[in-house]
């Protein structure tokens, strides 16, 4: 009678066993509880949750305390999100989940759990920047912003430069309140640490495009402080002019190449002048800064008209004295426009403008990159010819010259 009692308990272990092997999860758990097989109690209550449904059974796990295997539940089926997944982040990442790890804390928008992650010793930094540049790369794929500012606080926390940067730029593009980013950046003490990141960033503007982006980050980023609460004050005043004066070199070092993004550019730094306004600025910087924006305005206001060609018939141009007719060969891009005493035109891949003056009979030949100019046609009878610099020529006979750069004949121009 034993050996038959014997033989029937080996015949549904192994029964329990394929059912647990073909996850026929209610039949294994029936067998288990009819027979009172002393079976592994974690394949029991895995089991358990398995019938509920995913999430139901994993809502099941962590209420049975059960975090350790309800994290490993959750990735095996498909990571359905319900709150409480937020609590197994710390699990997660202790199991080497880095990346799902720092989901579950983002997604719930526990900056605890997210800070316990980062302090964990045998979490590697790179591994934490890795599983951060794969959620960011998500994010930006997304609608939903709700991982953007716990995201921004684990950069912020790594002083991760890179990935503090995009997702500044996210946080721009996606208009999160300056508010909330400022809670951040309270909240990790990365005051200075930002504003440096932003100024090592825009040392690295190369086009227009990336202009404007950097005049909104900047106004972005002085509102944000603006709601922060700052312990360096003096010093965060000195990185904040800093920065601001790189921003201003490089909108003038780009300024001869804008076309229709000059009055975009104008726009923001408007933007720019009122948010320096608000920020608590002692007085003598905050005059530094608005009066270098004011002398960047005006450089911008002056070629606002200004727009890109490509060749053209030949167009008069009225001035106070005189008129001159433009012609532009039809080859040659250039950037035109006015100012109050001229017009210009600077060409690409050179560093020569031409200005027409308004007031009297004048043309004038500028250098953009040694601030070296000639001037013709007051004084010249007959014919002429003079080098520019090293680039080109220009030919005169009477009143009208002829330019030409690097070998090509790029415009005319006549006194009417």
């Amino acid at each position: 009678m034993l050996k038959d009692l014997g033989l029937v308990r080996e015949i549904v272990e192994k029964l329990g066993e394929d059912y647990w092997q073909n996850k026929e999860f209610k039949k294994y758990v029936e067998l288990v509880e009819d027979y009172d097989l002393n079976d592994d109690e974690e394949r029991l209550l895995w089991a358990k949750a398995s019938c509920k449904g995913a999430s139901e059974g994993l809502r099941w796990l962590i209420g049975q305390g059960r975090r350790s295997l309800a994290a490993r539940f959750w990735k095996d089926n498909g990571r359905p999100w319900i709150d409480e997944v937020t609590e197994l982040s710390v699990d997660l990442a202790k199991q080497g989940e880095v990346r799902d790890a720092l989901y579950a804390a983002a997604k719930g928008n526990h900056f605890e759990y997210l800070s316990e992650i980062l302090s964990m010793k045998q979490i590697k930094r790179e591994d934490i920047v890795s599983a951060l540049q794969e959620l960011i790369g998500g994010l930006r794929e997304a609608d939903s912003d709700e991982i953007l500012l716990p995201l921004l606080f684990v950069s912020l926390q790594l002083r991760s430069r890179d990935e503090t940067f995009e997702l500044v730029q996210l946080a721009v593009s996606r208009d999160i309140p300056v508010a909330e980013v400022a809670e951040c950046v309270d909240a990790t003490g990365a005051h200075g640490f930002l504003v440096d990141t932003m100024k090592k960033k825009v040392a690295k503007i190369a086009d227009e495009a990336s202009l404007i982006d950097a005049l909104d980050m900047a106004t972005y980023l002085i509102d944000a402080l603006s709601f922060t609460s700052i312990s360096e004050t003096i010093k965060i005043e000195k990185d904040l002019r800093g920065y601001l004066s790189e921003l201003n070199r490089i909108t003038k070092r780009l300024a001869n190449r804008l076309s229709g993004e000059a009055e975009m550019v104008a726009e923001k730094i408007d933007s720019l002048y009122k948010a320096i306004q608000v920020y608590n600025f002692s007085e003598p910087r905050r005059a530094a800064i608005l009066r270098d924006l004011e002398r960047l305005h005006q450089e911008i206001t002056a070629i606002k008209r200004q727009s890109r060609t490509e060749g053209g018939e030949g167009k008069v141009l009225k001035g106070d004295k005189c008129g001159y007719r433009v012609v532009i060969s039809k080859m040659q891009s250039i950037l035109s426009g006015e100012d109050d005493k001229a017009y210009f035109f600077a060409f690409s891949d050179t560093p020569i403008v031409v200005r027409l003056l308004k007031s009297e009979r004048r043309l004038l030949c500028v250098n953009r990159d040694t601030g070296d100019s000639k001037s013709f046609f007051r004084s010249v009878k007959g014919k002429k010819e003079e080098p520019l610099w090293e680039i080109g020529v220009i030919r005169i006979v009477n009143n009208e010259a002829a330019i030409v750069l690097n070998g090509e004949q790029v415009m005319t121009v006549s006194v009417v």
